[in-house]
């Protein structure tokens, strides 16, 4: 017979296993670079909201960035129906790709 204790964990155990990871983080991808055109600005943070944090990759991981953000995305359900974010430019700064608000 279980305790409430040891159902109480098991049931916690299964919720957060079940909750996806909806956040996506430029440390996780190359941000290495020689110039600027070697970075590309996106998006950090959470996917499943209004976010309009940018960060920058190395365009040599761009394609596997937004294959995870796309994937992320999927696991949101229903979207909101989000306003325009400020313009970014990822620039490349001491051989790191980085951020440069545009107006």
């Amino acid at each position: 017979m279980k305790t409430p204790a040891k159902a109480l964990a098991l049931t916690f155990a299964l919720t957060v296993a079940a909750c996806a990871d909806t956040s996506i983080n430029v440390a996780d991808y190359t941000t290495s670079c020689a110039v600027d055109t070697d970075c590309a600005a996106v998006f950090t943070g959470e996917t499943c909201g209004c976010s309009c944090v940018y960060g920058a990759v190395s365009v040599t991981d761009q394609k596997r960035y937004l294959a995870d953000y796309n994937d992320k995305q999927d696991s949101c359900g229903a979207l909101p129906d989000c306003g325009p974010c400020a313009g970014a430019t990822a620039v490349c700064v001491n051989k790191k790709c980085s951020i440069a608000m545009t107006k």
